[in-house]
């Protein structure tokens, strides 16, 4: 039988695609296809990532699957992806490693390496809370002339909106003005607002008063109303 041999080096032991060994179908065929930088938009404000048009908590994971939705081939099928993230001095990061897959029969392990640039924007919801979107307005009134004591229960509240922010981009002050008897604050999130407000009711034993106005019509069509929550805290 006769033996083959790669007309390009002379290899006859390697394995062979297409009539040339292994290698040199490597050097003259673009296995992967990738850029070498992907732009990667993320929120100033609440520094979340977009991601297949949704905004989304920044994490390992989900910049690594950026970099593995953007990496293609037409030659290679049932590719693993062995990918590590570096973080760069100058805030990028950068994606290196190895993608396998099966060309023919035969395993071939390919070195990758993309730069992930930031570019900074507003996210939608963060946007809304610039222009003072807000849709619960938190009325807290008090009988106490102490205003220590108001700050007290506003920063509490505002604490725990904090912590809600990073599941909740709305979950901002909107506005926040201070009046004769008390504290009014205006929140991007109604939903987060009732959050709140239902633990603040239940650990000071008072009951809210709610109630709504209409806001105009979104861009689906739906009513919006405007919620306001009455707090009276007393001595």
């Amino acid at each position: 039988m006769r033996k083959r041999f790669c007309p390009d080096c002379g290899a006859t032991s390697k394995p062979f695609i297409e009539n040339v060994c292994i290698d040199c179908f490597q050097k003259k065929n673009k296995l992967l296809m990738y850029p070498e930088e992907i732009e990667v938009m993320y929120c100033r404000e609440c520094a979340k990532v977009l991601r297949q048009g949704k905004w989304v908590p920044p994490s390992e994971d989900h910049l690594l699957e950026l970099v593995r939705q953007n990496i293609k081939s037409k030659s290679l099928d049932h590719l693993e992806f062995d990918v590590g993230l570096e973080p760069q001095d100058d805030g990028s990061s950068v994606a290196s490693g190895h993608v396998k897959g099966l060309l023919g029969s035969e395993e071939i392990s390919v070195p990758v390496s993309v730069s992930l640039e930031p570019r900074e924007t507003l996210c939608r919801k963060c946007s809304l809370v610039r222009a003072d979107y807000f849709e619960a307005k938190i009325q807290f009134r008090f009988e106490s002339k102490d205003k220590n004591e108001w700050q007290k229960i506003v920063d509490e509240f505002e604490s725990r909106l904090d912590e809600l922010y990073r599941t909740d981009s709305l979950a901002q002050v909107a506005k926040k003005e201070l009046i004769s008897n008390g504290v009014d604050v205006r929140v991007g999130s109604k939903r987060a607002a009732k959050t709140i407000v239902d633990e603040l009711s239940k650990k000071y034993r008072i009951r809210p008063v709610t109630s709504f106005t209409l806001a105009g019509v979104d861009k689906s069509g739906r009513t919006r109303k405007n919620f306001t929550f009455l707090l009276r805290f007393n001595r």
